[in-house]
């Protein structure tokens, strides 16, 4: 699937990412304590069309696995486990939380990164991300200083990856943001004029083309 991805797409350098070229944004991690998380992601639905987020999905919250991974990943820190299933193919945005996001993945997919300090006084032009393609089954751990937004999907059928956080973050804020990159609690959100965020409010800073790729 990769090799077919990037022949489609001969205009954007698409990574397989290795544990190498992907070091400065984070790391993979090998740890049976997510299988159980991937084979139930896989019973979860793909929207026909556009994007499910769910941040917080009880039927993942397997007791083992919260332990676990709150213990060795989050210093003892409540966490959620959600998902997020869909079919984007585009930018649109970056993001980044206090702490750490794991993720895993139940499809092929390709993430879309860049670094915190790639954006100055308030821009990032979207030259900046880099495209890493990740195979099903493949769990990583996305530092908070690596931007990042929804997973874009590599076939018609969509993609499928867990996503884990410190509890609450991506939750509506109760408060009128303090600082414009604010979206949501824990939730830092920097929107392409051209991405449905933008039209719904959020800070406007990425400039240049709002990448795509093509399936």
């Amino acid at each position: 699937m990769f090799e077919q991805i990037t022949k489609k797409n001969p205009n954007l350098k698409i990574i397989l990412a290795t544990r190498d070229n992907f070091s400065s944004y984070g790391e993979f991690l090998d740890d049976s304590i997510f299988q159980p998380l991937i084979e139930c992601l896989r019973t979860k639905e793909i929207p026909e069309e556009g994007n499910c987020y769910i941040a917080d999905d009880s039927s993942m919250s397997f007791p083992n696995a919260v332990e676990s991974i709150s213990r060795k990943y989050y210093s003892e820190m409540p966490i959620q486990i959600g998902y997020c299933n869909g079919h984007t193919h585009t930018l649109n945005a970056f993001e980044y939380h206090q702490g750490d996001e794991i993720n895993f993945m139940a499809t092929d997919c390709i993430l879309m990164l860049a670094h915190q300090c790639d954006i100055v006084d308030g821009n990032i032009d979207s030259s900046k991300a880099e495209l890493f393609y990740f195979p099903a089954g493949t769990v990583i751990e996305l530092y908070g200083t690596s931007l990042h937004f929804a997973p874009c999907a590599v076939t018609k059928t969509g993609f499928q990856v867990g996503v884990i956080l410190p509890l609450g973050t991506n939750k509506p804020l109760e408060h009128a943001p303090s600082r414009p990159l604010i979206w949501g609690k824990n939730k830092w959100l920097i929107a392409h004029p051209d991405s449905p965020v933008a039209k719904r409010g959020a800070y406007v800073g990425i400039t240049g083309k709002n990448t795509t790729v093509s399936i």
